[in-house]
């Protein structure tokens, strides 16, 4: 993937080489924003090889690999310092992570096998590279001595301006990156039952969803049957005391594993069979279940593994004593059952007998559960939170790739759904993307996620012997906080400025880098932890603006460099409420000293509360098509300023409903302000105030205005979605509907 930086650096210098290489790499940085990083490699590359060229080192074979080698080096360097940096030395290639893997199973020093793992992926590609880059030269030189022998004059050969063409778009079209496979992520409401609101034993071991619809879910004191709304216990299920596990097989049939007795089979709601250590099980107690693609049942039991067989009733096939005590078992589509045993053994299993097994290779350690993904690849869980994708090759267990699923204990359960791979731990749940892993925020049940399910509407329910029953349903809106990772709290202000999403909570400022959801800590969150935000804007400078309540005003400038606008210096009181800029570029700032006006000559202009301005707080600013100021307060209505001067005021008898201006938003394409009263909407134009009388909700805080004519109103009842055209007319009836909690917000 570098043979365009190397033909533009030796054809047109090390910095055309350096341009050419990184090109490619901010071009791809809006697919995949981990490429700009390995830039930094790009421009490594053309830089040295520039200069080797200038220097006349390709001028022979031995030069040229002596190039080969020394530009290698140094791009393994770089490229294992990114790749510790973005994925603990991962090369995202299945070649590179698999020689990566086979040197850390040799007892290598973890770095020795990450550095291996980029020389295997960099050696060759920049040999071949460079030797093709002398070669090439050969040729262009020769092609050019016969063109200048033909015709007597200094001129380049068709095949010359080509064969340019073709190198140079090389850089551009395969630039170096790493390669991740990570999906759009998927947010979800989350619903916790337990002993509080349905669940009356407080926790589950297992849960399963047989093809009526019915969900099952087992616990220690027996099995519960949900129907959508209530929770009922089987109270005729009188031999079902406790519940291990449950399992539904192909043909629609729930076999339930208890603790105490055995395993009983159930279809339409009725137990049918019943199979258990008086009848040839191992064991009365049941860890897991399993049906091979043959049409076997493997049991695993507190004692030895049993193959159990339905063709003429059910009777145990017979009994593997190898394995004891099989607490995880998958099968794929080929007649393959892998087991994990409490112990930590891995065992392939087919036609009832062992073709495998195998133990982790570092002390202390040890598998706790399996899968077989659709494409037959074995995932393995490990107790210190690893998960390895793994195939068996002539009964030898061959490890591809690991990913370390950070924050996670012991895995007990990996489930595959449709294109999601869930990996439920001791300690939390999350998801596996491509190679990469992340933790879903999941509140306070965070342990002892056992097992899960999907329903038919696509709900996701994870039991956890702790916590209860957890349903997460498809959601409308992203949380971003539990998409990266955030901790709940309040959220006032948000701004989006320099590629960052910048949030303003009770709790201070919270930065997400947007082209790849990094939580950023910088200067400016250090600096206002456990402080209230209440305003972030950026102005049309890159500067942004904070105000918060106990720092004041904070400006953070294009540069990142921070002032705080101390009361002493400045007269800005420590409580800023609202900032916006106005169209000469003068920042607008009300705080608790009043409205001070900040110029671009940095000369501050403070109206003071009191008998001119008023002693109401100012919530909401806004600046009309005329150039006057509005401000909205905290019970005096609208307060008008021009010029830095108080001009006029508007108050329930000029037509607002309400003296409190929570928000007041201008159109520009209509030339309308909508104002945001404490008990209704109003409209401001040229023709004077009115109250938008027949929309539907009254209790409301803020309004947002699209480029397509909607307009979204914000208030204590969700988000109502409305035409903006039927909000300025009046529209009697008009058409709205609400975002709320039942749709994920």
């Amino acid at each position: 993937d570098s043979f365009g930086t190397i033909f533009a650096a030796y054809v047109l210098g090390p910095i055309s080489g350096a341009i050419v290489g990184c090109a490619g790499n901010i071009i791809y940085y809006f697919w995949d924003s981990s490429s700009l990083a390995y830039g930094l490699t790009s421009i490594f590359i053309g830089v040295s090889f520039g200069i080797a060229a200038r220097k006349k080192f390709l001028e022979t074979f031995f030069g040229a690999t002596s190039v080969a080698g020394c530009v290698t080096i140094g791009s393994v360097i770089i490229s294992t310092i990114i790749n510790l940096i973005l994925y603990n030395g991962y090369t995202g290639n299945v070649w590179g992570d698999g020689v990566i893997e086979y040197f850390s199973i040799k007892g290598f020093p973890r770095i020795i096998a990450i550095i291996c793992g980029e020389v295997y992926l960099d050696f060759l590609d920049k040999l071949v590279t460079v030797l093709m880059t002398y070669f090439l030269v050969k040729l262009v030189r020769s092609i050019r001595e016969d063109v200048n022998n033909e015709s007597g004059r200094n001129l380049p050969d068709a095949r010359i301006v080509f064969l340019l063409i073709i190198t140079l778009g090389a850089g551009i079209l395969a630039p170096g990156m790493h390669v991740d496979a990570a999906s759009e992520e998927i947010t979800y409401i989350q619903r916790i039952y337990n002993a509080d609101n349905g669940l009356l034993c407080g926790h589950a071991n297992d849960v399963a969803q047989t093809n009526d619809g019915i969900l099952w879910v087992g616990s220690y004191s027996g099995l519960y049957r949900y129907n959508g709304s209530t929770f009922r216990f089987m109270d005729e299920f009188s031999g079902v005391k406790n519940v291990n596990c449950l399992y539904v097989d192909e043909e629609g049939r729930l076999w339930i594993g208890t603790n105490d007795s055995g395993v009983f089979i159930v279809i339409g709601g009725n137990i049918v069979n019943v199979l258990d250590s008086s009848n040839g099980l191992p064991s009365d107690s049941v860890r897991s279940i399993v049906q091979s693609s043959g049409g076997e049942y493997y049991i695993g039991t507190s004692d030895h593994l049993a193959v159990v067989n339905l063709k003429n009733g059910i009777s145990v096939e017979a009994e593997i004593s190898e394995i004891g005590y099989a607490q995880s078992a998958s099968a794929d589509r080929n007649g393959n059952v892998d087991a994990v045993s409490a112990e930590g053994t891995v065992y392939l299993l087919r036609d009832g007998e062992i073709v495998s097994s195998d133990v982790f290779f570092e002390s202390g350690i040890r598998y706790s559960s399996c899968a077989f993904a659709p494409n037959g690849k074995l995932y393995i869980g490990t107790t210190d939170g690893r998960v390895l994708i793994t195939s068996f090759q002539n009964g030898v267990l061959k490890k591809e790739h690991t990913i370390f699923c950070n924050e996670i204990s012991e895995i007990n359960q990996i489930f595959f759904d449709e294109d999601n791979i869930w990996v439920l731990g001791d300690n939390g749940l999350g998801q596996i993307h491509g190679y990469t892993f992340s933790k879903l925020s999941t509140g306070d049940f965070n342990s002892s996620i056992e097992r899960m399910c999907v329903d038919y509407q696509g709900n996701l329910w994870f039991a956890s012997t702790r916590h209860g029953l957890l349903q997460l349903s498809p959601s409308s809106f992203s949380d971003l906080f539990i998409r990266h990772g955030l901790d709940p709290v309040v959220v006032n202000t948000t701004s989006v400025s320099r590629g960052m999403l910048y949030v303003g909570t009770d709790n201070g400022v919270k930065v997400i880098r947007l082209s790849d959801g990094e939580i950023i800590e910088d200067d400016l969150t250090a600096l206002t932890d456990g402080v209230r935000i209440r305003c972030i804007m950026s102005d049309s400078s890159g500067n942004l603006w904070v105000c918060s309540y106990g720092l004041g005003l904070i400006e953070v400038n294009s540069f990142g460099a921070i002032k705080v606008f101390e009361t002493e210096d400045y007269g800005i009181g420590r409580r800023a409420r609202v900032c916006i800029e106005l169209s000469d570029g003068t920042i607008a700032v009300s705080a608790d000293t009043g409205l001070s006006l900040i110029e671009k000559n940095d000369r501050i202009v403070t109206i003071p509360y009191g008998e001119e301005l008023g002693t109401s707080q100012i919530l909401s600013m806004c600046e009309y098509s005329d150039g006057k100021l509005y401000l909205g307060t905290d019970g005096n209505g609208i307060v008008i300023t021009e010029n830095g001067k108080i001009t006029g005021y508007l108050s329930k008898e000029d037509g607002l409903g309400s003296g409190v201006i929570l928000r007041m938003v201008y159109d520009p394409s209509t030339d309308s302000v909508f104002i945001v009263t404490s008990n209704c909407l109003c409209l401001m134009n040229s023709e004077g105030l009115s109250n938008i009388t027949n929309f539907p909700y009254s209790n409301n805080y803020d309004i947002v205005i699209d480029d397509d004519g909607e307009v979204f109103v914000l208030g204590s009842a969700g988000i109502y979605v409305c035409d903006k055209n039927a909000l300025i007319d009046n529209v009697p009836g008009m058409d709205c509907y609400l975002l709320n909690s039942r749709m994920g917000l």
